[in-house]
């Protein structure tokens, strides 16, 4: 095994295990009740357009869901560190092949481009969180419409980049040649339509999130196939 795969599997475990801490202690309180027909509070709170809203969400400050949501926040900043990595990881497994196989520039452009993308998901990620994290620390009298519209625009831009960034590479995995590498490529395009569609329709992130954020994994256990073997 090579060392973009090897580095892919530590950066596809890293990311493991912090959804699986995410989906851990602590939890909210029963007093937390998402809006817009979204079960998580994470992700309702990153469409909340009203202080009704965030009230239901998180309760007034200080309260023990705003401290929950501290917690989460920062676990999805340190996975998204691991996110961008492994997107970068990816992009460098590809780009190898590609530059031994004559007209296959558009795999490296692929790659460059889910680089890239992934980057931005980083950084709106990181705007989001930020946006968020003023919030939690902002009682409800004092919670202004910009302040939640930072945290819409950054969530919109984080969904977006990260569903394109998973497209790009899926579209790599279609051109392998291998049958069960492929079916990999269609699952990529199809949580990154998930993503893409839970911008008109909030409900679908809390199906598409979890997708999305498999998608690379997968991507990374397969990586051996795709990059060094299997690309026509």
């Amino acid at each position: 095994m090579r060392w973009p795969e090897r580095l892919a599997l530590v950066f596809a475990a890293y990311c493991a295990v912090l959804i699986v801490l995410g989906f851990g202690n602590p939890h909210f309180t029963n007093a937390s009740v998402p809006v817009n027909g979204i079960s998580s509070p994470q992700i309702a709170l990153e469409t909340a357009r009203t202080v009704s809203d965030i009230d239901s969400i998180l309760g007034d400050a200080p309260g023990p869901d705003r401290e929950v949501m501290r917690i989460k926040r920062r676990l999805d900043l340190a996975f998204f560190a691991g996110y961008a990595a492994l997107y970068l990881v990816l992009a460098w497994g590809v780009a190898k092949k590609a530059s031994r196989k004559r007209g296959r520039g558009w795999i490296r452009t692929a790659a460059l481009l889910a680089l890239v993308l992934a980057v931005a998901a980083g950084v709106f990620d990181f705007a989001e969180n930020r946006s968020i994290l003023r919030l939690v620390n902002t009682p409800l009298a004092l919670t202004t419409a910009p302040l939640m519209e930072a945290v819409r625009f950054a969530a919109a831009g984080k969904w977006l980049t990260e569903a394109l960034a998973l497209a790009a590479i899926a579209t790599v995995y279609l051109a392998a040649r291998r049958r069960v590498i492929q079916i990999t490529g269609v699952f990529g395009i199809v949580f990154a339509v998930s993503g893409l569609w839970g911008l008109s329709r909030p409900a679908m992130l809390i199906w598409a999130g979890p997708a999305m954020a498999a998608g690379p994994l997968i991507n990374a256990v397969t990586l051996k196939f795709v990059a060094y073997e299997s690309i026509a």
